[in-house]
């Protein structure tokens, strides 16, 4: 259990900020500009006040701001209160931040139940790199109870989706029989009942989404 703890806790938590799916206001986009630019701590000013406000991207900047300390002292407690609101708003890639910190005990304790749920949040509302992870997660027991059918579906949503990783796990998953006769076990059919997915909108660096787990990856092959 120790050695599947210190794999767990080598996972990346990414960063990276949002644009909205409605219209911005100017203020918040006057806030990605200053980010482009370098300029974190009016990022931060300007991000702060629509969180306040309730403008769940901001809330989930501003939460990245406080988790990498940019423009900010960095604090995981704030990062994580901050990841907590936007998702508690329905915003998937605040839920997929807050269920990776949840894994790994970054500002919250570590809790593999409630880093599934946060996952879950975010799979559900079509995030393919929150499907992706929770097929991990659902393929090796942790936090959820082991089910390899259930983890296959959620690696087919997520390859759906354009996930790469997702679809390579289901060739690697498919029976000995299927890959020598040249089945492709990992082909994901299009009409399959997906996920709605949520539209946000054009983006600044594509990061920050519950990331890639390849510590628990580790945990999938034979050594380990």
């Amino acid at each position: 259990m120790k050695m599947l703890h210190r794999k767990i806790a080598a996972t990346l938590l990414f960063s990276g900020v949002t644009l909205c799916a409605i219209p911005a206001h100017a203020a918040f986009l006057e806030g990605v500009a200053a980010y482009n630019s370098g300029d974190y701590a009016a990022a931060a000013d300007i991000w702060r006040e629509d969180a306040a406000a309730g403008d769940a991207a901001a809330q989930r900047n501003l939460g990245l701001l406080y988790l990498n300390g940019q423009g900010v002292p960095k604090n995981e407690a704030a990062a994580a209160e901050w990841f907590r609101r936007s998702s508690d708003q329905g915003f998937p890639r605040a839920s997929a931040n807050l269920g990776e910190m949840y894994l790994r005990g970054v500002g919250v304790p570590r809790d593999p139940e409630r880093a599934v749920e946060f996952f879950q949040r975010a799979a559900e509302a079509g995030l393919a790199e929150a499907q992706y992870n929770l097929a991990i997660l659902t393929e090796a027991g942790f936090g959820v109870r082991k089910d390899l059918e259930l983890a296959r579906r959620w690696f087919q949503r997520a390859a759906a989706g354009g996930h790469a990783p997702a679809r390579e796990r289901l060739r690697q998953m498919a029976p000995p029989q299927a890959a020598s006769e040249g089945g492709d076990e990992g082909a994901v059919d299009p009409s399959e009942d997906l996920a709605a997915s949520e539209d946000e909108g054009p983006e600044v660096q594509r990061a920050g989404d519950g990331g890639l787990i390849d510590s628990l990856n580790a945990m999938l092959s034979p050594s380990g």
